[in-house]
């Protein structure tokens, strides 16, 4: 694992800039840039075939689901804090429904990884995530 993810870093350069949909949108797409390289479908592969009660895998869980993780939260409760988004449900689902669907066609390989994908899947959380009025209605964009 230490010799795959070696020289990969886990954030794009340019970490906390713009707004939160643009922080997500990079977070996602620089989770895409990683795992479309060959070392990220060897790293991949390699988990797929691991015990998850293995070391393999419990250091990929450390290393880069949760860092993955801790990352997409703290721009998602920002971007709650600043009535960017209203958190409907529990984070924990919010962060599988973002990150999952890379994980998934990686894994399958049914469809490509693209930036295009990784863009509709922004799309689609944030619109699920558009604060509402009270009545249902999403807010208007200010």
């Amino acid at each position: 694992m230490a010799a795959l993810m070696a020289d990969t870093p886990l954030e794009p350069a340019a970490e906390g800039h713009g707004s939160a949909r643009m922080r997500l949108q990079a977070h996602v797409e620089h989770l895409l840039e990683t795992f479309t390289t060959v070392r990220g479908r060897q790293i991949a592969q390699a988990m797929a075939a691991a015990d998850q009660e293995s070391e393999l895998a419990k250091a990929f869980r450390s290393r880069v689901i949760l860092q993955y993780r801790e990352k997409a939260r703290s721009i998602l409760t920002d971007a709650q804090a600043n009535g960017e988004i209203a958190l409907k449900t529990d984070i924990e689902v919010i962060l599988d429904m973002l990150h999952a669907p890379v994980f998934y066609r990686l894994l399958v390989g049914h469809q490509p990884l693209s930036q295009s994908f990784g863009l509709n899947i922004i799309d689609t959380m944030w619109a699920a995530l558009a604060p509402t009025n009270g009545r249902g209605a999403t807010l208007p964009k200010s």
